[in-house]
């Protein structure tokens, strides 16, 4: 062999045959199409309803009120700071329904009301009118409405980031999520 031989390298030296190799190139295009449909299946779907919630915005357990009431720290971006105490109630009682919390100090994490990451068509209609119609402002407790701590508001680009103490019956929510069958009753999960 001289040097200026060029030698031939298989890639894989397992495979005899173009047929082998023509084969295996159609098992990994397979499994490459299988994992694409899995992402957008698992990812892509999301919450299936359409009247989705035009701000961005974080949600953790921040304690227990008074009354029932349930504390949720709620960080959202916002255009106006006028309405900072309205976007984060809002943000809440979605954030509680569709999400859950995530965990701050002692406060555990909450699982969301609505187990299932897709809609039917009666439950779609439901939250549709449930937003639309501020039918979520009942959850806010009387004393939070009056008083909603605003921990701050900071500028950042051409938005807000506002950061919210709201204070939610979360127990009157689900309670009526049950009653008007959008979920399931906690006695029926655990087969009571």
């Amino acid at each position: 062999m001289n040097e200026y031989e060029i030698k031939i390298v298989h890639l894989s030296p397992k495979t005899n045959s173009t047929k082998e190799l023509a084969a295996r190139c159609t098992m990994i295009m397979r499994i490459k199409q299988y994992f694409v449909t899995l992402f957008f299946l698992i990812y892509g779907v999301g919450i299936a309803h359409s009247q989705e919630i035009p701000y961005k915005f974080q949600i953790e357990s921040a304690g227990v009120g008074a009354n029932e009431a349930f504390l949720y720290r709620v960080v959202c971006d916002i255009k106006d700071p006028q309405i900072a105490a309205d976007v984060a109630a809002e943000c809440a009682v979605y954030g509680v329904i569709f999400r859950g919390s995530t965990a701050s100090g002692r406060n555990p994490a909450q699982t969301p009301l609505l187990k299932s990451k897709s809609l039917s068509e009666e439950q779609i209609a439901y939250f549709d009118n449930f937003f639309q119609s501020k039918q979520y402002q009942q959850y806010i407790t009387e004393e939070a409405k009056n008083n909603i701590k605003i921990v701050k508001i900071v500028k950042i680009k051409k938005e807000y980031r506002a950061e919210v103490i709201v204070s939610l019956n979360k127990r009157k929510l689900r309670r009526d999520l049950e009653t008007d069958g959008i979920i399931e009753k906690l006695g029926q999960i655990f087969g009571n």
